[in-house]
């Protein structure tokens, strides 16, 4: 019997906040505060597998890893989003046109301020090599003492070890670490907090390659998010581990006992819970934590100080809370005074299928939020 092929699809992604360098994909230039359709779409096979999906935003560029490529937007006037340095920024997500060795595919990415990082696996091997681009002051290149730009894509030499392979990678503002198939979690860039553990808090010009962050005896990290000044891992059985060594806003001192899906912003922490609850910690200051009145979530994504949530009753709306100056909260609504456009402490609905002229039919696959900046990705039902 023949098998059949799966269906193709459109996916339709959504933008909204930030865009002062174009990091929406949309060429304005300006900030937008409805979400608004990226012109540039993708055509996908469907079902679309969760881990051929990724989008990470930081600074003003954002890089999209869509199965077997990735594409970059925004700032690129370090070479940050993998094309040759520019002032003019990038207005709309371009695949990444810097050539490869034979027969590798991207499998993570990451986005710190001014750099980004491309896992890439090799499809016959199995076998993987980093590469990173843009300008790093407290060595978030990874590439070695003092090499503070790397204006074209360079391979970090020796990383991941032979035989190993990256299982998890996150970006904060000036650090990455990245977590091994072993167990080991390594981590280079800014570690003055802590960030990357007290072992490496006395390297004070920042840690220039991927270097080993000891956690404690037992602890097997499966997961792991990266706030500004801080690190927090989960292990197999939920147990959270944050590293900073000030903790100013109580993310370490207020980890809360639930279990689930962790995500970070710059000065705060969440978890989804599987009862779609969501337990936040760390700085409240621009309304961050979760509100009373907030839907159950069926996904989540977390920017610098905001969040944005699919209801899990309908999976059909989004709604947004927490710093949205940028619009990346959404318009401000009737009768709500200027702070509370800037400072959401109330669930906001941002987005829904339904009410979108000529996607009824269209269900919400993906979210993704990153300094001011809010995505949401969508495909036709099949």
């Amino acid at each position: 019997m023949t098998q059949m092929k799966s269906a193709i699809g459109k996916l339709k992604i959504f933008s909204f906040g930030s865009n002062s360098r174009c990091q929406l994909s949309l060429p304005t230039g300006e900030d937008v505060s409805v979400p608004t359709l990226v012109g540039k779409q993708f055509e996908v096979r469907r079902p679309l597998e969760p881990q051929h999906l990724e989008l990470v935003s930081n600074g003003n560029h954002t890089l999209l890893r869509l199965k077997h490529v990735v594409y970059s937007v925004g700032d690129n006037s370090f070479g940050q989003c993998f094309q040759s340095p520019s002032t003019e920024p990038i207005r709309s997500f371009e695949p990444v046109s810097q050539l490869l060795p034979a027969n590798m595919t991207p499998v993570k990415i990451a986005a710190g301020w001014e750099f980004s990082v491309v896992v890439y696996e090799n499809k016959s091997t199995g076998g993987q090599a980093m590469y990173v681009a843009g300008t790093g002051p407290r060595g978030e290149l990874g590439l070695g003492p003092n090499v503070r730009v790397c204006a074209q894509q360079h391979v970090v030499p020796s990383f991941p070890p032979a035989g190993r392979r990256i299982n998890r990678l996150a970006a904060g503002m000036s650090h990455v670490v990245a977590v091994l198939d072993d167990g080991t979690a390594y981590g280079w860039g800014n570690a003055r907090q802590g960030q990357l553990g007290p072992e490496h808090v006395a390297c004070r010009t920042g840690v220039w390659a991927p270097a080993a962050i000891a956690l404690p005896d037992g602890f097997s990290p499966a997961d792991v998010a990266c706030g500004t000044h801080f690190t927090a891992f989960t292990s197999t059985s939920g147990q959270v581990v944050v590293l900073t060594s000030k903790d100013k806003h109580g993310v370490i001192t207020d980890v809360p006992e639930q279990r689930g899906l962790l995500r970070s912003g710059w000065t705060s922490l969440h978890m989804l819970q599987g009862t779609g609850d969501i337990t936040s910690w760390g700085n409240n200051s621009h309304g961050q934590h979760r509100p009373e009145q907030a839907p159950k979530a069926a996904m989540m994504a977390c920017g610098s100080e905001h969040t944005i949530v699919l209801d899990r009753d309908t999976e059909r709306a989004v709604y947004a809370w927490g710093w949205g100056e940028h619009g990346n909260c959404g318009q401000q609504q009737d009768g709500e005074q200027q702070r509370q456009h800037v400072v959401v402490t109330m669930p906001r609905q941002v987005f829904s299928v339904d009410s979108q002229d000529g996607h009824t039919n269209h269900r919400i696959v993906y979210l993704a939020a990153g300094c001011a900046a809010s995505w949401i990705f969508m495909v036709e039902d099949e």
